[in-house]
């Protein structure tokens, strides 16, 4: 009897472990994929336009922070900087194109790079589903090494 129950124990096992393994980030659907371009587009449009109410209102700034390894300040002095850099067509945040999506349940990742090939630089932000909308929680924009600081020098 124990060894019939050992054997069930280690076919479950293999069967759990392999359908642990089968999850993996996806294409969502074509909602999603829409919704997420205008999350996206409205938290970057913040970012061009260095208004803290358009970026709070698209994200979760704590986890930003968080993930970036950067404070308040720093995130919004990068913003600043950018803004004041760049003020038409060659602004990194304008004119940009949607080189993948891809969702994992309730978490999302959205690529972009300039439409004219005008920069290969990546800007990838990471989106969480917070039960009533997805918000933008990761952004490679104003991290440590990141695309402001590559440009802005800040």
């Amino acid at each position: 009897m124990i060894k019939a129950t050992r054997t069930h124990l280690i076919i479950f096992l293999l069967i759990f472990a392999s359908a642990c393994s089968i999850q993996s980030w996806k294409e969502p659907s074509p909602e999603v994929k829409v919704t997420l371009v205008k999350v996206s587009a409205a938290f970057l449009t913040g970012v061009l336009q260095n208004d803290r109410g358009v970026i709070s209102g698209f994200a979760s700034l704590n986890d930003i922070y968080k993930h970036n390894r950067i404070t308040e300040q720093t995130f919004f002095t990068r913003v600043k900087a950018l803004q004041n850099t760049f003020s038409d067509a060659s602004h990194p945040l304008v004119g940009l194109k949607v080189v993948e999506i891809k969702q994992f349940d309730s978490d999302a990742r959205i690529i972009l790079q300039k439409a004219d090939g005008s920069s290969t630089d990546k800007i990838e932000l990471g989106l969480f589903w917070a039960n009533s909308g997805w918000l933008v929680t990761d952004e490679s924009l104003t991290k440590d090494g990141g695309l402001i600081q590559k440009l802005t020098g800040v």
